[in-house]
C-alpha cells in the first residue's frame, strides 16, 4: 500500500493534538515498565536501610553497658557514660604506669653505675680504654669489698691467726698451771691438760669470730675480675664486669634479707656461702659462661684467668635468635649471627666508625618451657641471668629461707638439691654453724633484669647484641639538613 507523506502531514497538522497524544501514548507504552522498575529498586533500598538504621537503633536502646568495677546495665549511650568509662579508663592506666613504675624501683633498688666516664657507653679510643680499663677493675675490686662489709660477711680466723695464738695460750698455761718452760718431758696426764685447754681456746677464737660474722663469704668466693696487662679490654666487657657486680649484690642482698641485719652464722637460716656463679649474662642464645667474651680489638695475648670456656648446655634456637653485633672494631666480643657491618665513609679524623647491627630478640614475655619450669628466656622486655650458688643452711629453716629468699623480688628459684653437710670437717678449719642440723644445698636462682632501667647504661655495642633499638644521634650532616 503506498502512503501518500504529504497527505499524512497534512492529517498531522490538521489534527496537531491528537498526534501529539499519540506519540505520548505510544512512548508510555515502551519507558514506564522501565522507568517503574528502577524506582522500584530505589524504594527497595531506602527500605532496607530504614530497616537496618531501625536495627541499629533498638540494639542501641536495649543493649547493656558494662562499665569497669560495676553491674552490666540497660541504657543509651550518652555523655555521662561515654566520660565515666574514659575516667575509668584513665585510672587504669594510671594504675598500670604505678605498678610498672614500682616494678621498676623494686628491680634496680641500690644498682648505681659504677662510672659514669665509661657509662652509658661513650666511644673511647683505644689508648683511653687501656687507661680506664685497670682503673676500672680497681674500683669494682673494692665494690666487691664493700658489699661484704654491707652483708657482715667474713671467714674464721686464718690458720696462721690460730697457730700463733694457741701457742701463745700453751705457753702461758705452761708457765702457769704446770711451772715447766716447754711441753718437753711431760707426762701423758699433762698432755692431755695441754690438749684439752689447746682445744677449748681454739674454739674460744672461732666461737669469737662467728658471733660478729653474718655469713661465712670470703671475696675469692665472689670471683671478682682480675686484670692482665697483655690484654685489650672492650667497653663490653667492662660493662660485663657492672652488670654481673649488680647480680652478685641482688642474691647477696637476698641472702642478708633471708637473715636479717643482725644475725649471726649461730642462728641464721644462711650460713655459709660455698660458692657462687653467674650464667647467661648479655648473652641471648646460649645458657652462657661466666668468663668474659674475647676481645675483638686484635690483640693476641692470653686471655687472662677469667677467661673460660663456657659452661652448661646451650640452649639453641629455643631461647631466640642470636644476640650480638656484627663483629669488627669496637664489638667487644659480643656473640653474632649478623651478615657482617656496613662501614660509613672514613672521616678526615678519628677511628672508622662501624654501624652496628641490631640482633633478632623474642617479643615482650616470651616463654620456652623446653629450658625451664618458669619457661622465662631473654626478651624485648628483660634479661634472665642465672645464678648458681652452694649454700649451708639451717635444715629445720629450709623451706621458710626459700620462699623468702624469692619472696617481692625478681628472683625464682629454678633448680634445687640438698646433700649432707660435713659439720665435723667445717669445724676443724673453724666454721661453726650453731647447735642445729645443717645441710649443704645447692641453687640456681633465675633473675630477672628489667631492660627499662639497665639499658640507660649500656654501651651501642651491648644493646645491639641484644636487641635493643639505638638511641638516635644527632650527626653535624643532621643539623643541616634540619636548616635546608
Amino acid at each position: 500500500m503506498n502512503l501518500d507523506a504529504k497527505k499524512i502531514g497534512a492529517v498531522i497538522k490538521a489534527n496537531l493534538v491528537i498526534s501529539i497524544c499519540v506519540v505520548v501514548i505510544l512512548a508510555a507504552l515502551i519507558g514506564l515498565p522501565m522507568v517503574s522498575k528502577g524506582f522500584e529498586e530505589n524504594v527497595q533500598k531506602s527500605v532496607a536501610d530504614k530497616e537496618r538504621a531501625y536495627k541499629d537503633l533498638t540494639k542501641i536502646r536495649d543493649g547493656k553497658i558494662s562499665i569497669p568495677n560495676a553491674t552490666p546495665v540497660k541504657a543509651v549511650v550518652n555523655d555521662a557514660i561515654i566520660s565515666r568509662i574514659q575516667e575509668v579508663a584513665n585510672n587504669r592506666k594510671d594504675q598500670s604506669v604505678s605498678v610498672l613504675d614500682a616494678a621498676r624501683s623494686i628491680n634496680r633498688t641500690n644498682h648505681e653505675n659504677l662510672d659514669s666516664r665509661l657509662f652509658p657507653g661513650h666511644d673511647l679510643p683505644e689508648h683511653e680504654l687501656a687507661v680506664e680499663a685497670p682503673r676500672f677493675q680497681k674500683k669494682v675490686v673494692e665494690e666487691y669489698k664493700t658489699l661484704l662489709e654491707d652483708v657482715n660477711a667474713g671467714m674464721p680466723p686464718a690458720r696462721e691467726t690460730v697457730l700463733k695464738s694457741l701457742q701463745q695460750v700453751q705457753q702461758q698455761f705452761l708457765d702457769q698451771n704446770l711451772r715447766k718452760d716447754s711441753a718437753d718431758g711431760l707426762e701423758e696426764e699433762e698432755m692431755k691438760m695441754v690438749r684439752a685447754e689447746l682445744s677449748e681456746r681454739r674454739t674460744d677464737l672461732y666461737l669469737r669470730d662467728a658471733e660478729r660474722t653474718g655469713v661465712y663469704l670470703d671475696l675469692a668466693t665472689l670471683s671478682p675480675p682480675t686484670y692482665d696487662e697483655r690484654r685489650v679490654y672492650a667497653l663490653p666487657e667492662l660493662f660485663r664486669w657492672q652488670w654481673r657486680f649488680w647480680v652478685v649484690q641482688e642474691v647477696l642482698d637476698a641472702f642478708q634479707r633471708v637473715n636479717g641485719e643482725s644475725a649471726t652464722v649461730l642462728n641464721a637460716p644462711i650460713k655459709r656461702v660455698l660458692s657462687l656463679r653467674v650464667r647467661n649474662l648479655m648473652a641471648m642464645d646460649e645458657v652462657g659462661a661466666d668468663a668474659p667474651p674475647p676481645s675483638s680489638s686484635g690483640s693476641s695475648g692470653s686471655a687472662g684467668p677469667a677467661a673460660g670456656p663456657a659452661a652448661g648446655p646451650a640452649a639453641g634456637p629455643a631461647a631466640g635468635p642470636a644476640a650480638g653485633p656484627a663483629s669488627g672494631p669496637g664489638a667487644g666480643g659480643m656473640p653474632s649471627r649478623a651478615s657482617g657491618p656496613s662501614s660509613r665513609a672514613p672521616r678526615d679524623e678519628g677511628p672508622k666508625e662501624v654501624e652496628l647491627q641490631i640482633a633478632d630478640v623474642p617479643e615482650a614475655g616470651s616463654t620456652n618451657f623446653d629450658l625451664s619450669l618458669t619457661g622465662r628466656i631473654s626478651n624485648e622486655l628483660y634479661d634472665v641471668v642465672l645464678v648458681d650458688v652452694e649454700l649451708i643452711v639451717n635444715k629445720e629453716q629450709l623451706i621458710e629461707t626459700l620462699q623468702s629468699l624469692v619472696a617481692g623480688q625478681f628472683l625464682t628459684v629454678r633448680d634445687l638439691a640438698v646433700e649432707r653437710a660435713d659439720v665435723y670437717d667445717d669445724l676443724k678449719v673453724g666454721f661453726l654453724y650453731g647447735d642445729v642440723p645443717v645441710v649443704k644445698v645447692r641453687l640456681t636462682i633465675e633473675t630477672i633484669w628489667l631492660r627499662s632501667w639497665t639499658k640507660e647504661f649500656m654501651p651501642d655495642v651491648v644493646r645491639a647484641g641484644l636487641g635493643i633499638e639505638l638511641d638516635k644521634k644527632t650527626t653535624s650532616d643532621d643539623e643541616d639538613d634540619d636548616f635546608s
